[in-house]
């Protein structure tokens, strides 16, 4: 009779300390979820504000429009294109400057 009793305590008490650990594992998968979600949302905002930087950043527009010719540099792009993205005329010109300077040296390194 005492085993019974015995057997019968221990199974209960491993009831409920398994379905107390059950209780935890889910709480705890359903917080990595919110985590891992939260941490997806912080990179893709992270992400979309450095594309809208790269984008909107005067300076970079214009240094991306550096492009490589068999010629030399070329700015890609106009004066008016530029005052259409409303980049400051002293900065499109500061690029055209460099432009030149580069394809001076291009031209010095070559002899």
């Amino acid at each position: 009779m005492k085993k019974k009793e015995f057997f019968i305590t221990g199974m209960t008490i491993a009831v409920v300390f398994l379905s107390s650990c059950e209780k935890r594992l889910d709480m705890t998968v359903e917080s990595v979820d919110e985590k891992t979600e939260t941490d997806q949302q912080a990179a893709l905002k992270g992400s979309l504000e450095t594309m809208y930087m790269m984008q909107s950043n005067p300076e970079l527009i214009l240094a991306d429009r550096i492009i490589s010719k068999s010629t030399g540099f070329v700015l890609d792009l106009s004066q008016k294109e530029a005052q259409e993205l409303q980049i400051p005329d002293e900065l499109y010109q500061k690029y055209v400057d460099k432009v030149s300077e580069l394809n001076k040296q291009d031209i010095n390194q070559s002899k």
